[in-house]
């Protein structure tokens, strides 16, 4: 409402009045033109104080202005951030069930710990088929709780005005109101309309009946806004931003610590637990680990299993060469030569160990003693193919060393390269051989081939094992009764074969004797007439080696191990 200005130009008249009476000689029109003065100034002043009075008018507006332009703004922000769950709020109005399925699979989604363990769309990857079974259960928990998040979310939102207004005109209408009110307030004050309608009402009694029934509407107003207000979340209001980034960037961390469960396919496992293996296998602190013990057994149990699903374990560059069943003496081996070699670092811990030791060590580490490199002979593909030739042009007659061929487990292939389980570690032991007797027995490559395939097949079985023959020194081919399938094979060192029994090298021999047991196999004449194998099966078994000048004895002791015993004549 505009201001009545009754004082305009009065002032301004009666200063013109007083001269044109100053103007006068008459002492009646000087008297008249001090009233016009007194007059002119008395009304300058109430023209001053009503203008004055204007402007304080005009303020208060302006502030009221910019009070409710800055509640509009943050009416508008809300509202248009809550256009995502307005669109929610529907979709759950018309289908409650579909829109919960759908929000919890995109708060599952959405979760970064399931994203990088089940990659960018984690629900798609729930099934029994692809997960384990552990982890398939716990994401349908996980799944769970997101559906009760998603049915939490959406009815939190059913009691936000700024979800279920539809239109922002309608959203912003109590704010309107109240900014009109206020604006009322302001400007039909009764006390603010000029000077002589203030008197006016307070004389007569009607202006504070109209300024309390301005202030009421206000105040009505206000309260219906601030009722729609409290429906919406302070953390949806502009002044809870920040304190809303900071609070979900706490709570993520606290989740994060909190939630230690790590999902995992199939395969995730298994490469989980290859890692796991192998790091155990690398970190193993052998030397301080006894002989059958615990820590022993464990460590035997994982290289047990890396040879098994093929795992590459650095600190043992050849296990897939060795047989399963010489990975127990393997263990105790490598364990030995760790605690040698941090108990005397200066010596080679390979010198104490014996022959058979030494064998199982050099294999499963890739070592050779020889000009040339055995273990890159046994990966050359040529060579294995000329081995897999010969085995297959032999494999299929009707010949002991036929039989013994088909008794080796897996496939030889059709170049070596393709061969499996211990087929493959037969063709690795007779280059290994092959290359052991060019390298130290001077024979050539077709002499050593032959020489070595037959020594490797006296390695594949236990079996009735033996021959007619009596057992002595140096090595003899031997002609093969049929056996039993074998499960296991065995290297046959050329080194032991050609060691000759003497006083020297008797004790050397009755250790070989306890640990190769294709040596065991073979039998002997004993001094009855008897045919007996070389197993140490019975205290008090015998055999002797005569020569000119001395006999060498082997007994089974109490610990059914053969010693020793030299007599010179």
């Amino acid at each position: 409402m505009a201001i009545e200005d009754y004082f305009k130009g009065s002032s301004q008249a009666y200063g013109q009045l007083a001269g044109s009476l100053l103007a006068g000689r008459r002492k009646e029109d000087k008297k008249q033109a001090k009233r016009a003065l007194l007059a002119s100034t008395v009304m300058a002043t109430f023209g001053a104080l009503q203008n004055q009075q204007k402007q304080s008018i005009i303020d208060a507006s302006n502030d009221v202005k910019d009070k409710y332009q800055d509640i509009f703004d943050n009416n508008e922000e809300i509202y248009n951030k809550k256009r995502g769950a307005r669109a929610d709020y529907l979709s759950y109005k018309e289908n409650p069930n579909d829109y919960i399925e759908t929000k919890a699979a995109e708060l599952f989604n959405k979760d970064l710990e399931l994203q990088a363990e089940l990659g960018t769309n984690p629900y798609s990857r729930i099934s029994k088929a692809d997960l384990t079974p552990e982890s398939y259960e716990s994401a349908m928990e996980v799944l769970k709780e997101k559906r009760t998040e998603a049915k939490n979310y959406i009815e939190a939102q059913a009691g936000n005005a700024a979800v279920t207004t539809q239109t922002f005109t309608k959203f912003n209408a109590a704010a309107k109101e109240e900014y009109e009110a206020a604006l009322a307030a302001v400007e039909d004050d009764p006390y603010k309309q000029g000077l002589i309608k203030s008197a006016f009402s307070k004389i007569f009694g009607v202006g504070e009946q109209k300024k309390m029934e301005l202030l009421k509407t206000l105040e009505d107003a206000k309260t219906k806004r601030m009722q729609q207000e409290s429906t919406i979340p302070y953390m949806d209001t502009v002044k809870g931003k920040e304190e809303l980034i900071n609070n979900q960037i706490k709570t993520g961390e606290e989740k994060a610590s909190r939630d230690s469960f790590m999902y995992e396919t199939k395969t995730m496992k298994l490469e989980k637990q290859e890692k796991e293996i192998i790091k155990s296998i690398e970190e193993a602190r052998t030397k301080n680990i006894l002989a059958g013990s615990k820590e022993e057994k464990e460590l035997e149990d994982n290289i047990i299993t890396a040879y098994r699903k093929g795992y590459k374990v650095s600190k043992i560059k050849e296990l897939d060469e060795i047989q399963e069943n010489d990975i127990p003496a393997f263990v105790s081996t490598f364990i030995k030569v760790d605690r040698i070699r941090a108990n005397a670092p200066d010596i080679d811990p390979t010198d104490f160990l014996t022959v058979k030791e030494r064998d199982l060590y050099d294999l499963g580490m890739g070592i050779t003693r020889d000009d040339i490199n055995a273990v890159e002979e046994i990966r050359n593909t040529e060579n294995r193919l000329e081995v897999v030739s010969q085995i297959n042009s032999m494999i299929g007659q009707e010949t002991d060393v036929s039989k013994k061929l088909s008794m080796i487990d897996g496939n030889f292939g059709t170049d070596g390269t393709d061969a499996t389980g211990l087929s493959s570690v037969y063709i690795s032991n007779v280059i290994r051989a092959k290359t052991h007797l060019m390298n130290k027995y001077d024979m050539d490559d077709i002499e050593a081939l032959q020489t070595a395939m037959d020594m490797q097949l006296e390695g594949v079985s236990i079996g009735t094992g033996g021959s007619g023959e009596y057992y002595n020194k140096g090595w003899i081919r031997k002609t093969f009764t049929s056996q039993e399938k074998t499960h296991g094979i065995e290297y046959v060192n050329p080194d032991v074969e050609n060691l000759p029994i003497i006083p020297d090298t008797a004790n050397l021999h009755a250790q070989n004797l306890n640990e190769y047991k294709y040596l065991q196999n073979r039998s002997y004449i004993d001094d009855e007439g008897n045919s007996q194998t070389l197993r140490p099966d019975r205290v008090g078994k015998e055999y002797t080696v005569d020569d000119e000048d001395f006999t060498v004895s082997f007994i089974v002791n109490n610990e059914n191990k053969w010693i020793p015993s030299v007599t010179y004549k």
